[in-house]
């Protein structure tokens, strides 16, 4: 399928990806939450068939580099690009690992971006569940 070129600069780059997965995690332990998830997951793989990347308005506005950002997702987390939502400036892309069961093939080596989710929400708005996810979202008493 790919060269031996092409595994080695998407392991690299994977390597990168997972240290920017741990490195955003152990900053996301720092901040108080506003928001404190409830429920479990119903493992129905929604969120697999959903993937939301939220780009920042400078990307979302330069063709180039919203290109890259598409081809950083496909190619390094393996997703598949599926639409993209103007209004809120997201990417959707769906994950190849999912099976016919809704199971994550790669779950114990899954990165941090599905690891996190929906834990890793929003700070300053209120995050988005995908319906029948089984989670809900309550706010923290201030």
């Amino acid at each position: 399928m790919y060269t031996w070129p092409l595994l080695l600069l998407r392991t690299c780059l994977r390597m990168i990806r997972d240290l920017d997965g741990l490195l955003s995690y152990l900053c996301h332990q720092l901040y108080k939450k506003p928001y404190r998830l409830q429920g479990m997951c119903k493992k129905r793989g929604i969120c697999c068939q959903n993937i939301a990347i939220h780009l920042s308005n400078s990307f979302w506005q330069i063709p180039t580099l919203k290109s890259l950002a598409k081809t950083w997702y496909t190619f390094v987390y393996h997703f598949q690009f599926t639409q993209e939502n103007s209004r809120h400036r997201v990417l959707l892309f769906s994950c190849r690992y999912l099976n016919k069961h809704n199971q994550c093939d790669i779950y114990f080596k899954r990165p941090f971006i599905c690891r996190g989710y929906p834990a890793s929400v929003r700070y300053f708005e209120r995050p988005t569940l995908l319906p029948g996810c089984g989670y809900k979202l309550q706010k923290h008493p201030s």
